[in-house]
């Protein structure tokens, strides 16, 4: 049976991976991390926003055009990649940098997952540092191998 230890290895490594996949040119990281971002989003938001927000969450939500530009009176629709219920109807982004009122960078959210002392959250909370720093493709996808490869065969890391 494996033990924490070895568990946090695997997060370790998982991480690893889309730090060094997202460079890759088809890789969608944003497919990959989106259930890490559930786990704190309902608390981000509610940072970010100043008001509560439920923590019931769901992925590829359709919303119709017309509801969120009535101004567009189609029935198409957008898919919404989270969406999370609170009291006002707000469209918020998140995004590896920018800033305003609707955009929460991944520093933003980064100093959210610190608040909790697990080392999961510890570890999300650097991957989020990096790719808000180094933007995909900034790093050839060899280079990006590298460091994992590097990080991997470190027993300190």
């Amino acid at each position: 049976m494996p033990c924490a230890v070895d568990k946090m290895n695997q997060i370790d490594t998982l991480f690893d991976r889309m730090d060094a996949w997202r460079h890759f040119p088809n890789y969608q990281l944003e497919r990959r991390a989106d259930i890490f971002f559930s786990l704190y989003l309902p608390e981000v938001l509610e940072a970010k926003l100043g008001f509560p927000v439920r923590p019931e969450l769901a992925p590829e939500f359709p919303v119709r055009i017309g509801t969120i530009y009535p101004n567009i009176p189609i029935n198409k629709s957008y898919k919404i990649d989270i969406t999370a219920k609170a009291t006002e109807s707000l469209i918020v982004y998140v995004q590896p940098n920018g800033n305003g009122p609707d955009i929460i960078s991944f520093r933003e959210f980064a100093d959210v997952v610190e608040r909790h002392a697990d080392s999961v959250s510890s570890r999300f909370a650097g991957s989020l540092r990096e790719w808000g720093e180094i933007q995909a493709g900034e790093k050839t996808a060899n280079q990006a191998s590298q460091v994992t490869a590097r990080k991997l065969a470190d027993p300190q890391h």
